[in-house]
């Protein structure tokens, strides 16, 4: 390990290191290397010098002879070197007496929203250390994790238990993953280096392998782990198939909460060229083609499915039918027209990363400048409006990554407006999807149909509603789309924003004279899908807009007893509150109450027998 004296500012060589300091940082557009400090040159770099200065200065003042710093104490020009670093690193930030971290943007910038806290490789350095100081750009100590541990759980994500010394490996994948999915890196392929240390392994950098490497990182996790909370993942306003991979950390946005796996006898995956091969529970629903698959079972007593799509007509082989979301349910619990559940061994496909295999037109829709679409259309052979493997256009693409230029400069020179994508998406649905409310406009002025659906019936005002993208759905709703629209399914988007619980959109909606009473092909309305997926504040909204207490869907179910049979406590107490009948009964004779006793929900069963 090379380590930089505090006293004489030189290299030294250990291979059983003293004591030291870390640093961590944010890298400036110039940095002091290992070259500069062997030649003498690292004073020519005054600011990046200065970095160093007092860094070493601050060690010397607390005892400590030697620092490391990622900068000067790797000799990046060896592959062998910075690969062999990179697999170090978490070791040597955790063995450090401390870790000094320099927020350059304090105090211009709040604590809290410093760029420090957005980087992936400080995401570590944060970690592994048992002690790390906080320094403003002026280098006077803010506090340590310790004292400021609330603020800095707050803006990462991270529970009080590990940033305060706690076992980072009692958490699940998913929760890990969770804490770097807001983060960024320079080089994409860095996103998944930067967090071999938090799983603890190890393997090769291969630097231009693009998203691929995300993928070796989770294969190499799957080898050290039976967690399977490594699948529950999503990426929002995705409609495309996938695989059990995520496509990068930032898919385990929403699955902060998640907890660990159950215990496993034996190996409970297996992977090789065809997928991953797994035991788990697949339901078969009434008037779904698809399967529902319990992907995760959580030690807290959740489970977590997806919907598969078969690949074969043995019923052995699927692929996830939609990357855009996953479903939590109490273990045990059927799920909405559940037909017959049992234990299946499957194997599931894994796909290619999406732009693994782009050529030059997708990678300059997604990352590139219009000036740059702009030479490469007239020097080769693409088109505006040139389609890859999954249909994608390049305007979709440009859509896909809201990348303005060039989206802009597509529709400058005449990107077809109506071209479909996976499911009939088209770039107005897509743009929706995401929440880009300055692409939507363009899109309309540009004359794009708002009342275009896709392959289910659902229009762009369905696609913002579903990911509950309130700006984007007035936007649409001001140009006139059509509120009361219905899928495939007879749902209007109202029935969809309160079934999902975007209660925000659902106050929108009703502000714009949304249905509250509108059925779907059920005979449920929106009041009947909120209480059955227990959304109180989205209740409470429907309600006070008049919604029927007493409706009935087709087989005879109220509000109430979705709500009591799916122990939805909240609902129920507030669903009695406005006068809803506890005697009511479906088409089986049941009451609320014996539907909460049949499912042994005890609270609600209490609750409905002291009629509070």
């Amino acid at each position: 390990m090379r380590l930089l004296n505090t006293t004489t500012r030189r290299l030294e060589t250990f291979s059983t290191p003293p004591l030291y300091a870390v640093l961590s940082h944010r890298w400036g557009a110039e940095e002091v290397t290992f070259q500069d400090i062997q030649d003498g040159s690292a004073e020519l770099k005054e600011t990046a010098y200065s970095k160093i200065i007092n860094t070493c200065s601050v060690a010397a003042a607390g005892g400590i002879d030697y620092v490391w710093i990622d900068t000067c104490c790797i000799d990046k020009t060896s592959s062998a070197e910075l690969s062999e670093a990179i697999n170090s690193m978490y070791r040597w930030y955790r063995e450090a007496i401390v870790c000094y971290a320099y927020l350059a943007d304090v105090p211009n910038k709040k604590f809290t929203q410093s760029e420090w806290f957005r980087r992936g490789w400080t995401l570590q350095e944060l970690i592994a250390p048992s002690v790390v100081i906080f320094f403003d750009s002026d280098w006077q100590e803010i506090g340590s994790k310790s004292s400021l541990q609330p603020a800095v759980s707050k803006a990462t994500g991270i529970p009080a238990e590990v940033l305060l010394g706690g076992n980072v490996g009692h958490t699940s994948v998913a929760q890990r993953m969770s804490w770097a999915a807001k983060r960024e890196t320079t080089v994409i392929e860095d996103l998944a280096y930067c967090l071999l240390g938090i799983f603890d392994v190890n393997m090769p950098m291969l630097y231009g392998e693009g998203v691929k490497a995300f993928a070796r990182l989770q294969e190499e996790i799957l080898k050290t782990t039976d967690d399977l909370s490594l699948f529950v993942w999503k990426e929002e306003g995705a409609d495309r198939s996938s695989g059990l991979l995520a496509p990068s950390p930032g898919a385990f946005r929403y699955s902060g909460a998640v907890r660990r796996s159950k215990p496993t006898n034996g190996p409970s995956f297996i992977m090789d060229n065809k997928g991953i091969h797994l035991s788990i529970p697949l339901i078969t629903v009434k008037r779904r083609e698809s399967p529902f698959a319990i992907i995760h079972s959580g030690e807290d007593g959740m489970d977590v499915g997806v919907w598969l799509s078969a690949l074969t007509e043995t019923g052995d082989y699927f692929e996830r039918r939609t990357a855009g979301n996953f479903v939590s349910l109490k273990q045990g619990e059927p799920i909405a027209d559940e037909v017959r559940r049992e234990e299946r061994r499957v194997c599931v496909r894994q796909t290619r990363p999406p732009n693994q295999s782009r050529s030059p037109l997708w990678n300059v829709s997604a990352f590139g400048r219009g000036i740059t679409m702009g030479l490469l259309l007239s020097q080769s052979g693409f088109s505006v409006d040139d389609r890859d493997e999954t249909g994608r256009t390049p305007l979709w693409w440009a859509v896909e990554y809201n990348n303005e230029d060039t989206f802009q400069f597509l529709l400058e020179h005449g990107a077809r407006l109506e071209s479909r994508g996976p499911s009939g998406l088209t770039p107005l649905m897509r743009a929706a999807a995401s929440g880009r409310p300055q692409m939507i406009r363009l899109l309309l002025d540009k004359g794009a149909d708002s009342q275009a659906r896709d392959f289910q019936g659902r229009t762009a005002v369905y696609q913002a509603v579903a990911n509950g993208h309130c700006e984007a759905v007035k936007v649409l709703l001001d140009d006139k789309a059509d509120l009361e629209v219905r899928d495939n399914g007879e749902s209007t988007a109202l029935a969809l924003a309160a079934a999902r619980g975007h209660a925000e959109v659902v106050k929108l909606l009703l502000s714009y004279g949304a249905g509250v009473e509108a059925r779907d092909r059920f005979g449920q309305t929106p009041l009947s899908q909120a209480s059955m997926c227990g959304h109180l504040e989205t209740v409470r909204l429907l309600l006070e807009a008049g919604a029927d207490l007493e409706s009935k869907d087709d087989s005879g179910c109220s509000p109430l007893i979705w709500a009591a049979g799916k122990g939805h406590a909240g609902v129920v107490r507030l669903l009695l509150c406005s006068g809803a009948n506890v005697e009511t009964k479906n088409e089986r004779g049941s009451t609320p109450l014996s539907e909460a006793e049949r499912y042994g929900n005890s609270k609600v069963v209490n609750i409905l027998r002291k009629g509070v």
